[in-house]
């Protein structure tokens, strides 16, 4: 009976909030108050049992390193990990997203649709997708996690018999970015919990036009203004890594006051290290840049014009301390994000980031994409 209630939010993040957790509906509006971590975030027999026990072995991996490193670290600290605790931490959080099941048709037009996007970039997969004849959306969902958790790390992960073309592209997206470590406790403003595994922050450009295109415009005219070549081959790679990850970062809670964070490869040309002209744009309505500062590394010895990796090397990540409007914007990217469930410590915790989302799609004359109206009334009592 153990593997019975399956979580798709792991109780080793869960119980980061807390012994008891509140969450709210947003289609129903039903609220429940207090409830154990066991109850929540799970539903009985979602995953085959061979899979749950998978599960675990990488939850058991990844915890060792969430309770000695990324949680243990007092804020503005440095954490310290080595390239096989990376590449842990990335398959956990690639998981966190994927072990999440969405409605059928939605899931497989918007793989469908990501796929043809590359494709049409010109750009060729590397390998050949093993074809599984009468395969259901469900069946493909649960290949990608079989494919994920098998494959030693995200680099490799296109040697699986069983990857698919969206596995390794969601992969390359882990793979490209670079990880930050945020902090809210200095604000006293807890991180929220999603049933989606993970969010992320778009473009503004969004709003205006539908799609992300800053960065991309960006780095199509970069290379005009610079007679530097390796300058020029940087844009044309960052460009190339947009068709992926458009995104400005994903996020994904790990405790009520602690998030880790895989930002887009674009932001590190605003690191003063990397030299690189500084973007006279700014695509994220974070303006505090200290969020997006990339990790320290040991420099690579390098080889015949390739550098030499080891599971030893050192990357080096300082904890950092946000201000209390990127707490609350951060919370509100979740609520707009959620599909069903929200969870959270206690409704004084959540009240001032709903009532922020509440009023922002009212002065935008918008209608909220989530329905907030009964837990509003909550905290009216």
């Amino acid at each position: 009976m153990a593997y019975k209630n399956n979580h798709f939010v792991p109780q080793l993040i869960l119980r980061r909030f807390g012994e008891e957790i509140s969450t709210y509906n947003v289609k129903t509006g039903e609220y429940h108050h207090g409830k154990k971590t066991a109850e929540v975030f799970s539903k009985y027999e979602f995953y085959p049992e061979e899979v749950e026990l998978e599960f675990g072995k990488v939850e058991g991996s990844f915890a060792n390193i969430l309770n000695h490193k990324l949680l243990k670290a007092e804020c503005k600290s440095e954490v310290e990990l080595n390239r096989k605790e990376l590449n842990i931490i990335k398959k956990f959080l690639l998981l966190e997203q994927m072990r999440v099941f969405v409605e059928e048709a939605r899931c497989a037009d918007l793989e469908k649709l990501l796929t043809e996007l590359h494709n049409c970039t010109g750009f060729k997969y590397p390998f050949a997708e093993k074809v599984i004849e009468n395969e259901t959306v469900h069946d493909r969902w649960l290949r990608n996690i079989k494919a994920i958790i098998e494959c030693k790390d995200l680099t490799k992960i296109q040697e699986h018999e069983l990857c698919t073309y969206e596995a390794y592209r969601w992969a390359q997206i882990y793979n490209w970015g670079y990880m930050a470590i945020w902090d809210s406790s200095y604000v006293d403003t807890s991180f929220i919990i999603t049933d989606i595994g993970m969010t992320s922050e778009r473009e503004p450009s969004v709003a205006q036009c539908g799609v992300e295109v800053e960065k991309k415009q960006y780095l199509m005219e970069a290379p005009r203004r610079t007679n530097n070549t390796i300058f020029q081959q940087k844009y044309v790679e960052l460009l190339y890594q947009q068709t992926n990850f458009h995104e400005n970062f994903y996020m994904f809670s790990i405790s009520k006051h602690r998030m880790l964070v895989v930002i887009n490869p674009f932001f590190r040309l605003y690191c003063k290290k990397e030299k690189y002209p500084q973007p006279t744009i700014w695509p994220s309505m974070i303006k505090d840049r200290r969020l997006f500062e990339k990790n320290d590394a040991d420099k690579l010895i390098g080889f015949q014009g390739k550098a030499i990796t080891s599971d030893r090397d050192t990357f080096r990540y300082k904890v950092q301390s946000m201000k209390h409007e990127d707490v609350i914007w951060v919370n509100m990217l979740m609520l707009d994000r959620i599909d069903t469930l929200l969870g959270f410590t206690s409704l004084e915790d959540i009240e001032e980031s709903v009532r922020a989302y509440d009023n922002w799609y009212r002065e935008h004359e918008l209608p909220p994409r989530k329905n907030y109206s009964k837990l509003i009334e909550l905290f009216d009592k």
